[in-house]
């Protein structure tokens, strides 16, 4: 009789402390899980990671410094060795106002009218404009290679007088045209054909500028190409 009254208060016990454990275990999966007061809502707020923290690189010569510095000793790319328009502006037109029927040397007709050593002349009067560009660029010709400065000091080429013969104009035994009306002994009066030959002077020394500038300029690029493939 104890020995049944004891299995069966052994066997309740059992029973209510496994209740207990089950009420336990139910209890704690179903309480919410804790969450913080504040949530990080950028990631200026979120704790640095070692992904995202980079060394700084070193500093490096802004684009125009640059610029400046490879420059230096270098005609700029965005202008010609010598500024044509600018040479060609300087150039004045003939004023040929008042001047028909004036009494000029029968010489100087004919040479203006043969224009023999205009390129001659043209070519020289470039050569001293080219030349003191040249020279204000060689002023600071430690930033010059030594190629650089032989290819510059060769850039202009002394303007050589023709070789082709002798002006018209002073072949002593030519018929000379003079107007006994003038005052002076062998003049003539100035014609249409005379102020025409003016005009077309002009334009031709226009035309001799631009193409030795052209020239030159040519030739000083090649300066600017060959020294940056040395």
């Amino acid at each position: 009789m104890n020995k049944s009254v004891r299995k069966i208060l052994g066997n309740t016990f059992l029973s209510a402390t496994a209740l207990c454990w089950m009420s336990c275990d139910s209890s704690s999966s179903s309480s919410p899980v804790s969450i913080p007061d504040e949530i990080p809502t950028s990631s200026s707020d979120l704790p640095a990671s070692s992904s995202s923290v980079t060394e700084s690189s070193p500093s490096t010569e802004s684009s125009s410094d640059a610029e400046s510095s490879s420059s230096i000793g270098k005609i700029s790319d965005s202008k010609d060795f010598i500024d044509i328009d600018e040479e060609l502006s300087k150039l004045t037109p003939p004023d040929t106002t008042g001047l028909r029927g004036q009494c000029i040397s029968e010489q100087q007709h004919c040479e203006t009218i043969e224009n023999y050593n205009a390129y001659f002349n043209d070519a020289w009067q470039v050569e001293v404009i080219a030349r003191e560009k040249r020279d204000s660029i060689l002023k600071d010709s430690a930033t010059f290679s030594s190629y650089k400065l032989k290819c510059y000091k060769d850039l202009i080429e002394q303007a050589m007088a023709p070789v082709y013969g002798v002006s018209w104009c002073s072949n002593p035994n030519r018929e000379k045209n003079t107007d006994e009306t003038c005052e002076t002994e062998g003049q003539i009066r100035i014609d249409e054909e005379y102020l025409k030959a003016l005009h077309d002077n002009y334009n031709t020394k226009r035309t001799n500028y631009q193409r030795i500038f052209e020239n030159i300029n040519e030739k000083a690029k090649e300066c600017e190409d060959r020294e940056s493939n040395i």
